[in-house]
């Protein structure tokens, strides 16, 4: 991408951020959602014979959709899981360690990069897209 064209991106990009306040809440989110469709124009540019706006609005508007649908996920695994500090009968705390044995065994068992796929994804909470970006597969 030259220059010339980097400026014209950071204009457009600039000129979706009503599109974006009206998606997200505060500010600091909307940067964010501006700064991830930024990432995805500068690591996969559009075609240049066409508009860059329409295709940078559906850019945002993908990356807001997989952000709530990632948070929907985030909150529905913190809603199961259990509440430090609740007391579980003894057979519960143990059936709770055999699944995490067994848990762990499997993710063990797994060949790259598939084992740190689900590592980064499950235990360090790292985006899909940023983990198939570090690994340099396609997300």
């Amino acid at each position: 991408m030259t220059a010339h064209a980097g400026s014209d991106l950071v204009t457009e990009l600039d000129g979706l951020r009503a599109l974006a306040r009206s998606l997200v809440g505060g500010d600091a989110e909307v940067d964010d959602l501006l700064q991830d469709t930024a990432v995805v124009a500068l690591e996969h540019p559009p075609a240049t014979d066409r508009p860059v706006r329409p295709w940078l609005a559906t850019v945002l508007g993908n990356r807001w959709r997989m952000d709530r649908r990632g948070a929907g996920r985030r909150a529905a695994r913190e809603q199961a899981a259990p509440v430090v500090g609740d007391v579980a009968g003894p057979d519960a705390l143990l059936e709770r360690a055999r699944t995490l044995e067994r848990l762990g065994a499997a993710l063990v068992a797994l060949d790259e990069p598939f084992r740190q796929a689900v590592v980064l994804r499950y235990l360090d909470g790292r985006q899909a897209v940023d983990i198939a970006r570090s690994l340099g597969v396609p997300a």
